[in-house]
């Protein structure tokens, strides 16, 4: 069976000479082979600490928002709550700095039908402080799986293969500003946040593919039971967001 015009991934991994460096990318746009608005989410690897104040996340991020905004004519805050930008900071001599983007394309006329790979893309709301790292984040980080699933064109959990999470954390300022109101943190500590932020996203991404229940009393396995893991799970967690970023790869017949 052919079809025309189904939806087709390509991948391209590029380099960067320094955290804002986007020049293999625009070389892409300028060359034709690739469309600004073909691209559905980058994921990368920066020079930084790797830390709550790791800044080449961000740096980057600006980055490719303005190189892409200015090709679309569209403006890059508004275009940063639409495409993913999952980026982990620190190499220290053991990886190269990089990153990957994902575009959708249309694939050729009479090309084969699938199974084929697929990616889906979805944002949570943004996320107050007094819900970062408990059961709420968890079900936040669940329904934008699931939402990236169905963007993907992915009807079976079984035939995710690859879920990336980016997920906020509690700096120290917005828990002084929760506790100040009456409320509480899961933790005031930005480190500890990030790290409770990334067992919530792996418990998130776990639920939507139906490998844990939607037990609230499981908030209190994050960080503790290690036990329970995601094995299709990727999750990093940083300051420079406030939702919830999802990227999902799999296999779809419809690709």
């Amino acid at each position: 069976m052919n079809r025309d015009n189904a939806p087709q991934l390509q991948v391209f991994r590029l380099g960067m000479a320094h955290p804002g460096d986007l020049s293999e990318l625009a070389a892409l746009l300028d060359d034709g082979t690739l469309r600004a608005d073909q691209v559905q989410a980058v994921i990368g690897k920066t020079e930084g600490n790797g830390g709550v104040n790791d800044f080449t996340r961000g740096y980057f991020t600006q980055s490719l928002m303005h190189l892409l905004g200015q090709r679309l004519g569209r403006d890059p805050l508004l275009l940063q709550h639409e495409l993913p930008c999952i980026l982990s900071g620190g190499t220290e001599g053991v990886l190269s700095p990089h990153y990957t983007v994902f575009a959708r394309t249309d694939a050729a006329p009479g090309a084969p039908a699938g199974p084929a790979l697929a990616m889906g893309r979805a944002f949570s709301p943004p996320m107050v402080a007094t819900v970062v790292g408990r059961w709420a984040q968890v079900r936040a980080v669940a329904k934008a799986v699931r939402a990236a699933m169905a963007d993907a064109l992915i009807d079976d959990p079984a035939d995710v293969r690859f879920v990336q999470v980016k997920g906020p954390c509690v700096t120290a300022a917005r828990a002084a500003a929760a506790l100040a109101t009456g409320q509480s943190v899961a933790s005031a500590d930005p480190n500890r946040s990030m790290a409770l932020s990334r067992a919530a996203g792996a418990f998130g991404v776990a639920l939507a593919l139906g490998e844990i229940d939607d037990n609230p009393a499981l908030e209190a396995a994050l960080l503790s039971r290690f036990d329970l893991w995601c094995g299709r799970a990727s999750v990093s967690s940083g300051v420079e967001v406030q939702a919830n970023e999802v990227v999902l790869l799999g296999h779809s017949r419809h690709w």
